[in-house]
């Protein structure tokens, strides 16, 4: 918690920084620097992201669509999850159980200087998050008859994230950006016997494309 809160804090701070300014008049500057809001871009890209899930690294996968407003603000949704069930060790260390992890939701971003060759922008993503613990890595076939009810999963909790980051990014051509970010995962509201909030709390790194009107 004291993390997240020093990682909000910090964040706050740098968004305030950028998004408003005094003039020699003594006016401030807003977020859109008064002019009206408005449609100027929208996109859809997809990422790598490297993270440790109980102890061990692993992948995710997962991607992001939005609008640009002003050329400076991306509003939209984001979604990742396990590029395949991870294998770990829970209250029994004598039993393997596999657990697949996802989470998606509101992703919004403040750019800065976005028609510079290389520039930042700060990333975050507010969302819900899903964890599924199993004691067998192989599902049933899909026309097994007991595919609705799977004795394999032995728990299964919904909870929230929040994913704040930043990202450094490059115009490659006028409708596609790369770019890599690291970022910190705060995940919550997991009742869960093998798998802590702890375990899925971790730093992130990750690479991407973005495709689309700039």
């Amino acid at each position: 918690m004291k993390k997240l809160i020093v990682t909000l804090f910090f964040v706050g701070i740098g968004l305030i920084g950028f998004a408003q300014e005094k003039d020699n008049k003594g006016d401030i500057e807003t977020l859109f620097g008064g002019q009206r809001l408005k449609v100027t871009g929208g996109f859809g890209g997809v990422d790598w992201k490297a993270t440790r899930l109980n102890g061990r690294t692993t992948w995710m996968v997962g991607g992001k669509a939005a609008l640009t407003f002003n050329e400076k603000v991306n509003i939209g949704l984001a979604g990742y999850g396990l590029n395949k069930k991870s294998p770990f060790q829970g209250t029994d260390p004598a039993q393997e159980l596999w657990m697949s992890f996802n989470y998606a939701g509101l992703y919004a971003e403040y750019i800065m200087n976005p028609n510079k060759l290389f520039h930042i922008s700060f990333p975050l993503i507010i969302g819900s998050s899903h964890v599924n613990v199993r004691d067998q890595l192989e599902n049933y076939p899909p026309n097994h008859p007991d595919n609705d009810f799977d004795p394999h999963v032995i728990e299964d909790s919904n909870g929230f994230v929040i994913e704040p980051g930043v990202n450094v990014e490059l115009n490659v051509l006028k409708f596609m950006k790369v770019g890599a970010s690291g970022g910190y995962r705060f995940v919550g509201n997991h009742d869960l016997k093998n798998v802590s909030n702890g375990d899925l709390n971790n730093w992130s790194f990750s690479v991407g494309v973005k495709f689309g009107w700039f």
